[in-house]
């Protein structure tokens, strides 16, 4: 991370870029590395204006209802299996080694103050592919990066997926990069930047919490504040991905923001609606994509829904031009998944990774099929938060739409 807003992003995906993905703590890898954290402890200052935002305790109403069996078929003199990240540790400017473990540690700010910081991952190796969602979040939250070159790149979270082959000690990607592991006497596994000498350690679980709802307080952060186009009604919503081919959205969660964006508001979700549950190899799938837009017409709803038009067109249900605006669509979403072992066909489909339960997942392009969105749940131990960044102009980018 070049700073714990982290541009943390398109290091390990550039696929969330919408390139092919370039996997990060490989040999060769740019500096840009969401795990690069050099100049971390220089921008803590930035992450502890958060201190005053509503904070929601990201996930302490989310019941833990069962534990998702997650155990490898795979001998466990194998890396294959689900691992999530239990600590991460980076360099400060003062050469000194700097520990953030799963649950938050207080990091010193440069005003003599300190701010609660955590590190959530969750890594699944398999035979041919790896996949991994990470990030840090700061007073519970993750944080937008106005240093980012791009706005895809603006929140401290990364996912992707790649194709390869697992060896004894490492995933080694096709072209010939790898993630290289250490094991350690302990069971786990360290991966280490071979650039900065950042050092990201994974245990392996067996089983994971189910969450069978959540209820959340999520944070839209103005990615740069002195650019940013000015809203006239700005408004955030959970966009449900309707089933079927350009089915559309079925919108939920929709309430008001405080003008200017930077502001925190409640997310609920519990049922998926019955208009996006879809069905892949028997297993029902939802997902849920969190958007900001500017209500212009001020009717208390988002006009640019697909199943009627281009979502960037703002077309209306009656179909006219509508002046709404989509502003923001996070990298962080909302999944589902039914409970229960799903059939052969879902292994190769988008939803391979999901956990069963709701969960937050990371949105990106898929390394292993060129073009293809897919997500990477991040570990629900200890969950994350609905975050989002706020374009600074219209935000050109098509919400995905993927469930059958």
């Amino acid at each position: 991370m070049r700073s714990i807003r982290l541009g943390l992003v398109c290091a390990l995906a550039a696929s969330a870029c919408g390139s092919a993905v370039t996997p990060g703590d490989a040999a060769g890898t740019d500096a840009s590395n969401p795990r690069d954290g050099s100049t971390l402890d220089a921008a803590v200052d930035d992450v502890a204006a958060l201190d005053g935002a509503p904070i929601g305790e990201s996930g302490a109403d989310s019941p833990i209802d069962a534990l998702a069996d997650t155990t490898s078929d795979v001998s466990m003199t194998s890396l294959a299996g689900t691992w999530r990240a239990v600590a991460f540790e980076f360099r400060n400017a003062m050469g000194t080694m700097v520990r953030i473990a799963d649950t938050n540690t207080p990091i010193p700010t440069p005003g003599g103050g300190t701010v609660p910081v955590r590190a959530n991952g969750l890594l699944t190796l398999g035979p041919t592919r790896v996949a991994e969602a990470f990030g840090i979040l700061a007073n519970d939250h993750f944080n937008a990066n106005g240093m980012a070159m791009a706005y895809e790149n603006a929140l401290s979270a990364y996912g992707f997926g790649a194709a390869g082959v697992l060896t004894p000690d490492s995933f080694v990607f096709r072209g010939g990069m790898m993630l290289a592991f250490t094991r350690n006497a302990d069971e786990t596994i360290t991966q280490t930047d071979p650039m900065s000498g950042n050092r990201t350690t994974w245990a392996r679980t067996t089983t994971l919490p189910i969450r069978r709802e959540i209820h959340a307080t999520g944070y839209a952060q103005l990615y740069r504040p002195l650019g940013t186009m000015p809203f006239a009604n700005p408004r955030v919503a959970l966009a449900w991905d309707r089933t079927g081919s350009a089915g559309g959205y079925t919108y939920t969660n929709d309430q008001p923001l405080m003008p200017g964006g930077g502001t925190g508001f409640m997310i609920d979700a519990v049922t998926p609606p019955t208009d996006a549950v879809g069905n892949v190899a028997g297993t029902s799938v939802a997902v849920a994509y969190l958007i900001v837009y500017d209500d212009r017409d001020d009717n208390g709803r988002y006009d640019g829904d697909g199943s009627v038009g281009d979502p960037d067109a703002g077309v209306t249900d009656g179909g006219g031009t509508s002046s709404d605006t989509l502003r923001g669509r996070s990298p962080i979403a909302i999944a589902f998944r039914s409970e229960g072992t799903p059939a052969a066909g879902f292994s190769v489909s988008t939803f391979r990774d999901l956990l069963p339960g709701m969960q937050y997942v990371h949105v990106h392009l898929d390394g292993a099929a060129f073009g293809r969105v897919t997500l990477a749940p991040f570990d629900p131990t200890n969950i994350v938060a609905p975050d989002v960044a706020i374009n600074p102009d219209i935000d050109r980018s098509r919400i995905p739409d993927i469930v059958p």
